[in-house]
């Protein structure tokens, strides 16, 4: 994509100042250094728009003379993992990588066997993030999205979770920073066409005869959304409000 083409994109334009602004707020103190910053890439939508925005903001004019300014180096990873649970996640991260090579950014290929058959999910999670900053990266780019934010605190509403659950994910915490907390999962996939690259759909985003062999977030989100939005039109913009409110009334 030329820059002029990026231009054109308002969505993409969202997406690169969103990225823009959280790693300057992040590095806006930092001097003579190397950053290191990591990004878990998937193969789905989200995260790969997360990794083309992000890639793009960081060889920009702008943000080269922001680490001029302060004599910053950025040494920048892909980590994409293979958690074992699907045959067709072997193949993804084979993309991932491909798709890396083509923006010439350093990719690595973790492999898990996950021995567990209840819990998955948070077992899976728990994994992820020991890999994802295993080497102590300055920070982590995860790409969870206003969508992931709204699943989030209707599940801890639904678990009757306590406040620190409502609360939702934060932008900032320790190394970890979500840039995309403001964008939803169909703009996530419009950056990614923006970009023609193909990116992986979860077999489980799919509506089939056996919910209840789904993650309740997944049930959360092909069938209980849709209804809900029937009733409550924009009802994930307002559970992502409730988020933000607790968090200001805890800071």
């Amino acid at each position: 994509m030329t820059n002029r083409n990026n231009r054109r994109n308002k969505t993409f334009q969202k997406a690169f100042g969103e990225v823009y602004l959280s790693l300057k707020k992040r590095l806006i103190n930092q001097k003579n250094k190397t950053i290191k910053i990591n990004i878990g890439v998937s193969g789905g939508a989200d995260s790969l728009a997360l990794f083309l925005t992000s890639q793009k903001v960081l060889i920009s004019k702008r943000w080269t003379e922001f680490c001029q300014k302060r004599n910053l180096a950025v040494e920048f990873k892909v980590i994409t993992i293979d958690h074992g649970l699907q045959d067709s996640t072997k193949k993804v991260v084979q993309d991932v990588y491909q798709i890396c090579k083509k923006f010439d950014v350093n990719c690595e290929i973790v492999n898990l066997n996950l021995d567990c058959k209840k819990n998955v999910e948070a077992v899976a999670r728990d994994e992820r993030y020991k890999v994802l900053l295993k080497d102590r990266p300055d920070i982590l780019l995860l790409a969870h999205t206003l969508d992931d934010q709204a699943e989030t605190v209707l599940l801890g509403l639904a678990r009757g979770s306590k406040i620190e659950v409502l609360a939702g994910m934060q932008k900032e915490r320790g190394a970890i920073l979500r840039p995309f907390l403001e964008l939803t999962r169909k703009e996530t996939e419009e950056i990614c066409r923006f970009f023609e690259i193909e990116y992986w759909d979860d077999p489980t985003n799919f509506p089939a005869a056996n919910i209840y062999g789904y993650p309740a977030r997944s049930r959360l989100r092909q069938f209980v959304f849709p209804e809900l939005e029937k009733i409550f039109p924009g009802i994930k913009k307002n559970l992502v409000n409730v988020a933000k409110n607790i968090q200001e009334e805890k800071n």
